[in-house]
This record gives structure tokens, sequence and C-alpha cells, in this order.
């Protein structure tokens, strides 16, 4: 049986190689090595010789890492062809948002993108909205380390923020509470 990548994947894996053109590619994939074909897996074609699943190395180049990427840019889109992501011990769904995998491979040297196994959905060409740059925040000109979006909810370190405000911030053990300003 011949088979062949899912066409929303190649359109996914061409839009990061033309937003990353030096990235490393060393632990790319999609099709299923021997491990792979003695279980299910997205890696091992389906009935109609459809693999869709994606693995992209974890080294974008430019200081921009695919964990990152998937966090920030990827998983923000929610978009419908996407059925989970798995990213630096972690899985991503539409229903469930990021929470901990429990497969053997932790997926730290790549990400790994399945789409969901329909035709309508897996050979949807159309541009996966993932050109947009990874969340950047500036404080008085100067950006802020450490800030990310996690299921479309903007994460800001507190120290670091006041810190860059010229703010007071402690934590009261008592209270059990982070204090700013006073």
């Amino acid at each position: 049986m011949s088979y062949r990548l899912a066409k929303s994947l190649v359109t996914l894996r061409e839009q990061i190689n033309e937003a990353y053109p030096n990235r490393d590619k060393t632990s790319d994939g999609w099709i299923g090595d021997k491990a792979h074909r003695a279980r299910k897996s997205d890696h091992n074609p389906n009935a109609r010789g459809v693999v869709t699943a994606l693995d992209v190395d974890k080294d974008l180049g430019g200081g921009m890492d695919a964990h990152r990427w998937a966090r920030e840019v990827l998983v923000p889109t929610r978009d419908t062809r996407i059925e989970y992501v798995i990213s630096n011990g972690q899985v991503w769904t539409h229903s469930l948002g990021w929470h901990k995998y429990t497969g053997s491979n932790p997926h730290e040297g790549h990400i790994h993108i399945s789409v969901v196994d329909h035709p309508s959905l897996y050979d949807d060409e159309r541009p996966w909205m993932v050109k947009q740059k990874p969340l950047k925040v500036l404080v008085k000109g100067k950006e802020l380390k450490g800030a990310k979006i996690e299921d479309g909810v903007t994460l800001v370190p507190v120290r670091d923020l006041c810190k860059a405000l010229g703010v007071e911030v402690r934590f009261d053990k008592e209270a059990n509470a982070v204090v700013v300003g006073g």
C-alpha cells in the first residue's frame, strides 16, 4: 500500500519551513518506525493510506523553540483540524487544554501534531494561522521575559512586571497572598 502525509500537515510543514528557514530538522518525521507500526499510532497510515501526524524538531532557530511555538502560536489558533499536540511531557486537546502526557515518549526533542482523521479536515490545505510572532510584553520599552499565552490567557510573572514598573511586590505568607504596591 502506498501512503502519504495529510495535505493539511504538508501545508503546515511548508509554513514552518518558510517562517524558520534555518531550523533544525533532525527530529522531524511523519511516517512511523518499527515501534510505531507495532501499535496504534497516527504516524501509521490510516485505511486510506494517509498519515495524520507530524513531528517538528524543537530547534526552530532564531531563539525560538517548537515547544514555545506550540503553546504561543499554534494552539491559540484552536484550529479545528488539530486533534492533539504533544510537547515537553504535556498534551493539548480542544476539550481538556494542556494536561500531563502519559505516553512513553515525553516529546522533549520535538513536538507532535496530529490532525483529525477525516478527509475534509486532514486534507484541508487552507493556510494555518501560524505566521504571527510569539507574544512579547514590553514594559517601558523593555521586553519582559517569561510572558506566555496558555489556553487563551496571557500569563506574566508578577514579580518581574512589578520590578519593571518600579512597584513593590512581596509575598505575605500568613495571608498566602501576593501583595503589590504596599
